[in-house]
């Protein structure tokens, strides 16, 4: 077991969830890099929250930071681009707030223009809008991973999943969601009214299929992602999905990148 893998234990999910989103990450930033004059990352919940790495590098922002740091010397030494990297991170809770901005501050150099911000993800979406529009010719993605059950609704992410020209990777914790199924109103969740019929009669692996199913057609509606690939997350040491992790594009390659 290497050291990277020691962080996770008791949380092999996580570490499958940092695999895809450094993996992505690396791959993004350098196709689009040779492209756009800056690329914003956007993280919602940043954290940190369990991590086990002095350095952080097993959290998503220390993730973010280390790769676009990577992809922003390697445009520079093989393509003579030199791309600004923004960063825009939310935190709710104000002990993981202030530590995040102590390792912000060490860690962010020159070439990158990083904001942290403190409060629910929900009430600063105009600001985060605001960032990324603030640099005309960035392309932006967003990293949505809620903690606990409680899923982010498409209706609260409209004004993201519209910006122009880019993508979203979003948490959607099923294994808990269709617990609520039955007992609460999920159309902000997906936006749409129409969504009872479909799920009537559905119980387990079925109910979160076709919950995955319709959150990530409406994804692609709202969003205008023609792509929207699902993946799977199981659980550690059960053959059962634990939440999936949901990629929008209006790109045709997306997760076949990483």
């Amino acid at each position: 077991m290497s050291d990277s893998d020691e962080w996770y234990v008791g949380r092999e999910q996580t570490l499958v969830k940092h695999y895809l989103l450094k993996d992505y990450l690396a791959a993004l930033a350098n196709i689009i890099g040779q492209r756009y004059d800056s690329i914003t990352y956007v993280d919602c919940f940043s954290g940190p929250w369990k991590a086990a790495s002095e350095q952080y590098e097993d959290t998503s922002f220390g993730i973010a930071l280390s790769e676009l740091k990577k992809a922003r010397n390697q445009l520079d030494t093989h393509f003579g681009r030199h791309v600004v990297m923004r960063c825009f991170f939310v935190e709710k809770s104000p002990r993981a707030y202030q530590e995040l901005k102590s390792f912000v501050n060490r860690a962010k150099e020159l070439g990158f223009e990083v904001r942290v911000e403190q409060g629910r993800f929900e009430d600063l979406i105009s600001e985060i809008t605001a960032f990324v529009k603030a640099s005309p010719h960035s392309f932006s993605f967003c990293f949505i991973d809620p903690k606990g059950w409680k899923a982010v609704a498409i209706r609260t992410l409209k004004p993201l999943l519209r910006l122009d020209r880019s993508e979203v990777l979003i948490n959607l914790l099923t294994s808990h969601l269709h617990r609520f199924e039955k007992t609460q109103d999920l159309s902000s969740l997906f936006d749409s009214e129409a969504y009872g019929e479909r799920l009537s009669g559905l119980n387990g692996q079925a109910l979160d299929d076709e919950m995955v199913e319709i959150y990530s057609e409406r994804l692609r509606e709202v969003g205008g992602y023609q792509y929207v690939c699902a993946a799977i997350i199981l659980r550690p040491n059960i053959d059962t999905p634990h939440y999936r992790l949901i990629n929008g594009s209006r790109n045709p390659f997306g997760f076949s990148e990483i």
